[in-house]
């Protein structure tokens, strides 16, 4: 399956959105991913203006088992932190998984690699640091802005 994400990011604080696929039977059992599947972050991000993103793949549950393999690829923004819209995919094949930024792969692994079926999650998450400026200022203006999710079936 390959799956793509067009999001715009407005002024950001502190906040994480995300792009991610999950299974209904993660973290059931440990060293089974194939059987009970692994959190793949398409992409995360944690703070635009520091000009980078997240690709992750999380499996064996969120315990003491946990397991992780993270990659950052850098992005465009200007001076307010603003990206404008850009493209976030991943090519989810039997034996990797391939990461997109504006249609160029940028990273991959055939780590923890999912036979199960997995489903999507648009996400924005508030941290600390978020919340003390919207409790100070009685203020919130972060957003995220998708246009679209395609989902295409590997031939």
């Amino acid at each position: 399956m390959q799956y793509t994400l067009l999001q715009g990011m407005k002024e950001r604080l502190h906040c994480l959105s995300a792009f991610w696929l999950q299974s209904s039977k993660y973290g059931e059992k440990i060293n089974d991913v194939k059987n009970y599947g692994a959190e793949v972050d398409v992409f995360e991000v944690f703070d635009v203006n520091k000009k980078q993103i997240e690709h992750a793949i999380h499996w064996d549950g969120y315990g003491k088992d946990h397991k992780t393999q993270k990659f950052t690829t850098k992005i465009n923004t200007n001076a307010n932190g603003r990206s404008g819209f850009h493209t976030y995919g991943v090519e989810w094949t039997p034996k990797n998984y391939f990461f997109y930024y504006d249609g160029k792969m940028v990273n991959e692994t055939s780590q923890a690699v999912s036979n199960v079926e997995q489903y999507m999650i648009i996400s924005m998450e508030i941290d600390k640091a978020q919340m003390d400026y919207i409790k100070s200022n009685n203020k919130f203006y972060d957003e995220i802005v998708v246009d679209y999710v395609r989902v295409y079936k590997l031939k």
